[in-house]
């Protein structure tokens, strides 16, 4: 038998991802959850050894609470694989070696993400591979193990790198850590952050490197390769996050200002993570015509109200939201196509309209078989003035094409881009992305309280 244990601070979260997806398993299991809505617990490893302790099973599943278990049949699979794992002393599904030439070959995962052309180069697994560490999304622990074994809660008293810890610990203790092929989607908006965005993260990588570099002067995680050198750099980077963000804006920045004084935000085109999703904006619309990436958004959180449709023939009634959002939408139409939605994006929104497209071919593929994502034009800067829209580049520097008149992507292009944006900002024809806005005069007469979107 299987003891699900999941640590929750957020019941909705809890009951749309973990709970609806053990539910509609093909085999029984032991669910203990473990209520932290009012901080009972100071840190995880105190939260998961109260609800470790509780369990019966023969392999204790620590799941976060926005952990999707994507096949009926996981759990099943689970208690048919894992006992025959040599040496199992805790597994999960991300995670990464200490074997390989460069990062891309020791990260490990069984993580099905939408972003598949990037994933595919980083080591999905078909059989369970052994890994330093792993990824505290998920962390399996045969219950003698854990017997044996709890996580520390004496130096990790906060929610960070106890998983890592517990992985070194029973290495020291002759078991093994495992990446398992039992796919799983991690529903979180924390994993688009920088590591050193997340507050407390660098005190427990320290503690961490702490206890262990006697036996391991780096330690493979799933964020950071932690040895001297990278603490240092992630402190510097730390302090300097804050004014390299004032030095050299991004457009997520951007684009949030814009949407400062907007209460009700119609975003088209969502897909299944927006960059609308982080900013706080009281009432979120998204709309996609691609199901898996809306129920994707929806598991995820991204808005508050969300709707499968075409934005070709979705009905919205007139100046019923404070801004319309389209991210990268009207490259994906024909002309004709475009300026009828843009049309209708003026007329939907009472404040203001905000396009975000490319300054030229991308040359975007399907990603997840997504048959929307293909560029069918290009829009330009006189294009956009032309109906009215002012126009700044976003995104950096263009850079060169190819031969297809395709812009080309690579490292240090991208790196040029951040540094640029101050400067082609201004010059629109040279950025990487165009950002049109169209300012609007309306009188409201409507409550802020109540977009009411849908005609």
């Amino acid at each position: 038998m299987l003891s699900v244990v999941c640590v929750y601070n957020n019941e909705d979260v809890l009951n749309r991802v973990l709970l609806k997806s053990v539910n509609r398993q093909s085999i029984e299991v032991e669910l203990i959850l473990v209520d932290n809505r009012n901080a009972s617990f100071p840190s995880a490893a105190a939260a998961l050894n109260f609800g470790g302790k509780q369990a019966k099973g023969d392999f204790l599943v620590f799941a976060h609470q926005d952990m999707w278990f994507s096949d009926p049949y996981w759990m099943e699979e689970a208690g048919q694989m894992l006992p025959s794992i040599p040496q199992l002393g805790v597994a999960g599904v991300a995670g990464i070696s200490d074997q390989g030439n460069d990062r891309g070959e020791r990260l490990k995962s069984s993580l099905e993400v939408f972003d598949k052309p990037f994933w595919d180069r980083i080591g999905q697994v078909d059989k369970p591979v052994p890994v330093q560490t792993l990824d505290e999304c998920l962390l399996i622990i045969p219950r003698k193990v854990f017997s044996e074994i709890k996580f520390d809660e004496q130096r990790f008293d906060g929610w960070d790198c106890y998983g890592a810890d517990y992985c070194l610990s029973v290495a020291n203790h002759g078991y093994k850590a495992y990446v398992v092929p039992l796919t799983c989607i991690h529903c979180c908006k924390r994993g688009n952050r920088f590591v050193w965005e997340f507050p407390g993260l660098l005190t427990y990588q320290k503690r961490l490197f702490r206890k262990h570099r006697d036996k391991y002067p780096v330690i493979y995680t799933y964020l950071l390769d932690i040895n001297r050198k990278n603490l240092v750099l992630t402190e510097v980077l730390k302090h300097l996050w804050p004014l390299y963000l004032k030095l050299f804006p991004i457009f997520t920045k951007t684009l949030n200002d814009k949407l400062k004084d907007c209460h009700a935000v119609l975003d088209l085109g969502c897909g299944h993570y927006s960059p609308l999703s982080d900013f706080d904006i009281p009432c979120l619309i998204g709309v996609d015509c691609y199901s898996p990436s809306l129920e994707e958004s929806k598991r995820i959180g991204t808005h508050h109200i969300s709707i499968l449709g075409d934005v070709r023939t979705l009905a919205i009634k007139s100046k019923s939201v404070d801004a319309v959002v389209a991210v990268e939408v009207l490259e994906k139409l024909s002309k004709g196509e475009g300026r009828k939605l843009m049309a209708k994006m003026e007329n939907w929104a009472r404040k203001k309209v905000i396009i975000v497209t490319p300054n030229g071919n991308l040359g975007t593929k399907n990603i997840n078989k997504n048959p929307f994502q293909e560029q069918k034009c290009e829009w330009t800067t006189e294009e956009l003035r032309k109906l009215g829209y002012q126009v700044s580049g976003i995104g950096g520097w263009i850079g060169p094409k190819n031969a297809e008149n395709v812009i080309e992507f690579s490292i240090w292009r991208n790196r040029l881009s951040h540094i640029s944006q101050r400067i082609i900002k201004h010059l629109p024809k040279s950025a990487m992305k165009l950002l049109a806005t169209k300012e609007l005069e309306y009188e409201s007469v409507i409550s802020e309280t109540d977009p009411a979107p849908h005609s």
